[in-house]
């Protein structure tokens, strides 16, 4: 900041209100002009340095965090109830590929096969929790993990495609925000 005020309030009130990095009176030397101005530079130059470091480690940090995830749902031992008509199977959640309501009952298709639950499609919701599931149609649950196709359908839904899995999940076009802020698209 430079002023040509000889008030000082005025000159404070600029300090204060302001975002000043250095203050001149006049009337100024040169090479005081100078040296303000180099340090003026290195510090924008630090600011913007600064600035995309963060940018990096929160890229970074976040590709950490999906990482972590990953290999957390690979090596994840909870096995999750399936009671069928007579047994009860014990299913790894990353071994689920999706969950449709059938007729009163829920199909829990998974890469060994389909069991068929007496729960409803809203109590494997809640087990299921937000661990790598979501909820796409009032009648479908999908593992996260296993979603490898995203493809727009009608008035304004979606189908996805599963990995190991020849069926094709709907998108409730109540769902799609969430889906796609899932994915970030």
């Amino acid at each position: 900041m430079i002023t040509g005020f000889p008030d000082i309030n005025t000159a404070i009130s600029a300090i204060n209100e302001g975002s000043v990095f250095y203050f001149i009176s006049k009337p100024w030397k040169t090479e005081e002009l100078t040296s303000m101005m180099h340090r003026l530079m290195e510090d924008k130059w630090h600011k913007k340095e600064h600035a995309d470091m963060q940018q990096t480690f929160d890229d970074r940090k976040g590709c950490l965090f999906d990482r972590i995830y990953r290999i957390k749902l690979e090596y994840d031992n909870t096995r999750i109830p399936v009671a069928d008509e007579e047994d009860i199977h014990l299913v790894y959640g990353r071994d689920i590929l999706y969950l449709a309501a059938d007729v009163g009952k829920v199909r829990v298709h998974t890469v060994h096969g389909v069991y068929k639950s007496r729960e409803s499609l809203s109590s494997w919701s809640q087990k299921l929790g937000s661990s790598g599931f979501f909820r796409c149609h009032r009648s479908y649950i999908v593992n996260i993990e296993r979603i490898v196709k995203i493809s727009p359908w009608f008035n304004g839904a979606y189908n996805l495609k599963l990995k190991d899995c020849q069926d094709i999940i709907p998108v409730s076009r109540e769902n799609v925000k969430t889906l796609k802020n899932l994915f970030g698209i």
